[in-house]
């Protein structure tokens, strides 16, 4: 292969956000419920000609020239070569549709990208889903010690709907439906994301949310987000019928807004005055509709959630930037190669 080019979506999470962390699954067992959305990180990579001066050239919001891979300084590159043993010259490059340290699983997404691009690279074109999705968790988490938890990793890289739970020997478990397709979808259709104006990196809130977990600190309030996400799961199996959709949506709005409530509590960092002026704003617009809203990712900054019972009731428009969504099904796909 000479080129490979993959599209890899980021993530939104609904429920549960938080018990995907290790210090509190192992202990404790995590849920999750979130979808990819049609945001994207594309991740191309190239066979490097040896005339160039470099062996890695590897474009992102830096340009990288090394000829030793040890010197790469973006560390998810540096371990992904590793974790493949890739030795070949590479020219790589990167771009996404929103600015990195959104909330919305940006690392995760490239992690599982560029997973994806060298494999297809080695010719290992068998590799599931899962297994990139488990496997950028090592690099994430094992290799690079980042304070992360593992549902970015599945969401990017599974595309769609998921109930992810997070068992105490570390296995995943991967729950689909056409029911919570549906209530997602419609809970997406009648959703938009607004621009905090903060990128930040997670990790200052989630080193500092591991060590509460640890402490036992704030074990309790996040036993309560983790039986909100299977107290769902388990309603959501018991649907028999697709009128129950529009109950199911009313209800996700609730416990939407519950766990925001919960998490905004569990440290100081999540939310700061600049969002709480830019939510106390949302509300003020928004005014007289049912709606729901949380802050995306762990906190201090990125996208805040807008969910409504019906958008196209919303006459008043928002000042803020606001990017309306859709669920993406098809999770990291190859979109474009080239045969040598």
């Amino acid at each position: 292969m000479n080129y490979v080019t993959t599209r890899t979506p980021h993530r939104i999470s609904i429920l549960g956000g938080g018990t995907d962390i290790k210090e509190f699954y192992e202990t404790y067992q995590g849920a999750v419920l979130s979808f990819a959305i049609d945001k994207y990180v594309y991740v191309t990579v190239k066979k490097h000609p040896r005339f160039f001066n470099e062996k890695y050239r590897i474009v992102y919001s830096e340009t990288e020239l090394k000829q030793n891979r040890l010197k790469i300084k973006n560390d998810i590159v540096r371990s992904v070569l590793e974790f493949l043993e890739f030795e070949e010259p590479l020219y790589i490059s990167s771009i996404s549709d929103v600015p990195a340290g959104s909330g919305l699983g940006s690392s995760s997404a490239f992690t599982v990208g560029l997973l994806h691009a060298i494999h297809i690279m080695k010719g290992n074109k068998q590799v599931s889903k899962s297994q990139l999705a488990e496997e950028a968790c090592h690099i994430e988490i094992s290799m690079l010690k980042n304070p992360i938890g593992k549902q970015d990793q599945y969401a990017c890289a599974l595309g769609g709907t998921n109930f992810l739970k997070f068992n105490t020997n570390g296995s995943v478990d991967i729950t689909k439906s056409t029911y919570i397709d549906n209530i997602t979808a419609k809970l997406a259709e009648n959703s938009f994301l607004v621009w905090t104006g903060i990128s930040r990196s997670s990790s200052l809130v989630l080193k500092s949310q591991r060590s509460e977990i640890t402490s036992g600190k704030i074990k309790d309030p996040m036993i309560k987000l983790r039986d909100i996400c299977l107290n769902y799961s388990d309603y959501v199996n018991d649907l028999s019928s697709e009128k129950s959709i529009e109950g199911g949506h009313q209800l996700l709005l609730d416990l939407l807004q519950e766990s925001w409530e919960i998490k905004k509590n569990l440290n100081p960092k999540i939310e700061n005055k600049k969002i709480r002026d830019l939510i106390s704003k949302i509300k003020v617009q928004v005014k007289n509709k049912k709606f729901s809203l949380k802050l995306c990712g762990a906190g201090g900054g990125g996208f805040i959630l807008c969910a409504f019972d019906n958008l196209q009731l919303l006459a008043t428009d928002l000042l803020t930037k606001r990017i309306n969504i859709d669920i993406n099904q098809n999770g990291t796909e190859l979109i474009n190669k080239l045969e040598n």
